[in-house]
């Protein structure tokens, strides 16, 4: 456990994560064993992995480690989310092919990451309530927050003519 947790702090999950199985092998099933492996297994971008070993890592009494878990699971499902956004697929399935007549738009990579950012709200709101100082989680929230519910100016909303700098008048509440 001790040479995963040094080669996770260099910044080398592979091996980390070789560490951590080989462990795994010789020591029962443990809460922290298995928090190593979910952070470990979220920086090699397994996403579902990671999440399935932090999500059993919550089975634990340690309240430090249970924040730590949560923390992490906010930031593995962020992860997972911006990974989405990213290349409209997720981890392990195929591209959308590509070419003349054949549009990705990035509305749907939205769309489709929204629930992993949903989870993540949720993880670090929980995070959050254990340990309501934890810069590094608030920051992490707000990200993800602002996934899960964009500010109006950045929403395309054919329902609201008012949004464009240039075109500010009221609104008629009378139809209403």
């Amino acid at each position: 456990v001790e040479e995963g947790n040094e080669a996770l702090a260099a910044g080398e999950p592979g091996a980390a994560i070789a560490a951590y199985e080989s462990a795994a092998e010789s020591i029962p099933e443990s809460a922290g064993l298995n928090y190593d492996r979910g952070l470990a297994l979220s920086d090699l971008g397994r996403h579902d992995e990671a999440t399935q070993m932090l999500l059993r890592s919550l089975d634990t009494r340690d309240a430090n480690l249970k924040a730590d878990v949560l923390a992490a699971l906010g930031l593995a499902y962020g992860r997972w989310g911006q990974h989405i956004e990213r290349t409209g697929v997720e981890p392990g399935e195929q591209p959308a092919p590509e070419g003349p007549g054949v549009s990705t738009e990035s509305a749907n990579a939205a769309e489709a990451a929204l629930p992993k950012w949903e989870r993540s709200v949720e993880h670090l709101e929980d995070a959050l309530a254990v340990r309501p100082a934890d810069l590094e989680v608030l920051r992490n929230l707000e990200v993800a927050l602002l996934r899960v519910d964009p500010p109006c100016a950045s929403r395309d909303d054919e329902l609201e003519p008012n949004d464009a700098p240039g075109a500010p008048h009221l609104i008629d509440m009378s139809a209403v």
